[in-house]
């Protein structure tokens, strides 16, 4: 249970986020437990109806460098982050 965890949390993958009220959803869940979204340069996220499907959400992590690229290999981009623990 991730609100039992008192350290670092990377919660991560393709939440199906493809209407404003799943991402709502998720987005009230992620609250609750104080997770940052992490924002990616370049943003290559696949979308539907405007809006991304793939994310991660973090608590206790400095986000250094974030990148969601089309590497061809999946109909997904592979996100990729580097992150430091804070403190």
């Amino acid at each position: 249970m991730l609100s039992r965890v008192d350290g670092p949390i990377i919660l991560a993958g393709d939440f199906n986020t493809w209407s404003q009220r799943r991402l709502e959803a998720v987005r009230a869940m992620v609250s609750r437990l104080s997770l940052q979204e992490m924002q990616f340069q370049p943003d290559q996220r696949m979308t539907k109806f405007g809006l991304p499907l793939d994310h991660i959400f973090y608590r206790g992590l400095t986000v250094e460098q974030a990148s969601a690229v089309d590497n061809g290999a999946s109909d997904h981009a592979a996100m990729e982050a580097q992150l430091k623990v804070m403190g």
